[in-house]
């Protein structure tokens, strides 16, 4: 199967194994989750993985730090950069879906 990114959807990550995704996603509203009452809202909500601030590892620049933490459960840079061009919400999404890389515990 050959890769598919239309607008952020992803039908296929190539290169790394067990990572056929669903071609939409289907997130929460960012702040939505297991967040007690005002942890990281309001004049908090920048210390939250989700906000969204470029971050270089790797020499990859992400939108978020949930991004750039996702990613790394993926073997290869090309997937990893694929993160870059996700929502926090949609890096939080798909990296739920992903089998880490060997040795990610």
């Amino acid at each position: 199967m050959e890769d598919s990114h239309d607008s952020m959807r992803v039908t296929r990550i190539a290169g790394s194994e067990c990572l056929e995704i669903a071609p939409a996603f289907s997130v929460k509203p960012e702040g939505a989750g297991r967040m007690s009452e005002g942890s990281f809202r309001g004049d908090r909500f920048f210390l939250s993985n989700f906000y969204e601030a470029a971050l270089e590892f790797g020499g990859i620049t992400y939108g978020s730090s949930v991004a750039a933490y996702q990613a790394q459960k993926c073997s290869s840079e090309e997937d990893q950069r694929l993160f870059s061009r996700l929502s926090p919400a949609e890096a939080k999404e798909l990296g739920g879906q992903l089998e880490p890389r060997p040795g990610w515990d």
